[in-house]
């Protein structure tokens, strides 16, 4: 290696940085409490549920990219094509594609650290010289941009090995390695281990933040990423180009298609009900062939269960209601006849979704998509879709559907809005799904996970 190109001083200020960035990566993971480690981690520290997903450029008039691929050995379950070749190979074939490749590799965290300035400092000066050649030399010849290949290991400064099998530097890596300290507590110090080897004492105030000296090595204004001008895409916004309507919707039905016959395991829907690609679920209604209060209509597995669940409440507690349930594997089947093959007629349509009582269609995707296609049917007026309103952060399974109005308490609700003949029946049960909901966020909040209830919910056949 050359000389070093960082002060003793600014290398262990980056290190420091360095370490806190992977402490507040692993600290996100897996910490529900004591953020700091000021005393042994408990397994109630822990969170229940563990959650952690190249161009040709002109240099007169273009801007610039510069490609970092960084080559940890391995994807999810297998090593990386890339990862699998040589260095020889590997360089021959990115300087094949046009670029010149510059190697920063290793596992010391101080050579490192000090590798990769001295890289970007190369790559940045080649840049420039191809810029200047290009803009005021006029040379016009195909440049070589540089780029770096970063290879470091996978999973580089966690657990070494857990249970007797390797973790860093293997496929094992990219899952979170310590999936459940609740059944296994010897995990629980493998954590306390791994997290106390980033010495959060010195990168870290006893509020929890970012020591002073080490939060200024951030970029500041319009340098950091989010902000930067380059990369901001708020400033940089534009009307997407979106392929035809009718595509869209062959593709997506494709999708539910797919979805439903893997999903068709855990119900009974037999082959015939799949190749229809639209049908009434008669062992979930119990409309018995006569005109129905209600039709809970579903597409995709969520809604699907979601609406299973609904069904099966509604059935308990307000037994009267005649409900039939309609799943939607072709999504085309929604169409009339003349706007697509699959559409099906006026009156057979009818037969499905009745001519005048309300549909509650829960769809697991945009609910725009579901009126469009039925715009032209007779009832379309009673059709209400709950599906996706791009509500939800990282969160819970179920809370994701309870943030979108698509959960099972939120169908029941509707339905009973649409249903005055609930009466006082029903007014009791939505109380008492708003307590539900009440609960659910309560849980989630204290538990990091769904409810027990909604974790282990199956179908079974309501008692009539």
């Amino acid at each position: 290696m050359k000389s070093p190109t960082l002060s003793s001083e600014l290398l262990h200020k980056m290190d420091a940085y360095w370490r806190a960035a992977n402490y507040l990566s692993v600290g996100q993971i897996y910490l529900f409490d004591n953020p700091l480690l000021k005393r042994p981690l408990a397994l109630a520290d822990v969170k229940h549920m563990l959650l952690g997903h190249w161009g040709t450029l002109n240099p007169v008039t273009d801007g610039v990219v510069l490609p970092i691929l960084h080559l940890n050995g391995y994807k999810i379950a297998n090593p990386t094509i890339l990862a699998r070749i040589d260095h020889e190979e590997l360089e021959q074939l990115l300087r094949g594609y046009g670029w010149t490749p510059y190697f920063v590799e290793g596992d010391d965290p101080e050579l490192m650290h000090e590798a990769m300035p001295a890289t970007l400092d190369t790559a940045v000066e080649q840049i420039k010289h191809i810029q200047h050649e290009a803009r005021v030399n006029s040379n016009m010849t195909r440049p070589r941009w540089p780029m770096i290949v970063l290879k470091s290991p996978k999973g580089w400064t966690g657990p070494k090995v857990v249970d007797g099998q390797q973790i860093e530097g293997t496929f094992r890596s990219h899952q979170v390695p310590l999936s459940d300290p609740a059944t296994h507590p010897e995990h629980l110090q493998l954590l306390e281990d791994w997290l106390r080897s980033y010495r959060p004492e010195e990168l870290f105030d006893e509020t929890g933040r970012l020591i002073p000296e080490l939060a200024e090595l951030a970029p500041q204004g319009n340098r950091r990423m989010g902000a930067n001008h380059h990369a901001n895409g708020g400033i940089l916004l534009r009307n997407l180009q979106k392929p035809g309507f009718s595509r869209l919707c062959r593709s997506r039905a494709g999708a539910r298609f797919a979805r439903h016959r893997r999903h068709s395991r855990a119900w009974p829907i037999p082959a015939r009900h799949c190749a229809a690609g639209i049908g009434v679920w008669d062992w979930a209604s119990n409309d018995q062939g006569t005109a129905p209060d209600v039709v809970m209509a579903c597409c995709g597995d969520v809604p699907t269960l979601e609406t299973l669940a609904a069904v099966s409440i509604m059935r308990e507690h307000l037994p009267e209601l005649k409900i039939r349930v309609v799943n939607v594997v072709d999504l085309m089947r929604l169409q009339p006849p003349s706007e697509h093959p699959h559409g099906l007629s006026d009156v057979d349509f009818d037969n499905l979704f009745t001519k005048d009582k309300p549909v509650i269609f829960a769809y697991h995707a945009y609910p725009w998509l579901i009126h469009r296609l039925t715009y032209r049917r007779t009832n379309h007026d009673n059709i209400h879709v709950r599906g996706y309103k791009e509500e939800g952060p990282i969160t819970t399974p179920f809370d994701m559907t309870v943030l979108n109005d698509l959960d099972r308490f939120h169908l029941v609700m509707d339905t009973i809005d649409r249903l005055p003949q609930t009466g006082e029946a029903g007014v009791r049960l939505k109380k008492q799904l708003t307590a539900k909901l009440i609960e659910h966020r309560q849980y989630i909040n204290q538990n990091g996970q769904d409810m027990p209830e909604i974790r282990n919910w199956k179908w079974e056949s309501p008692h009539e």
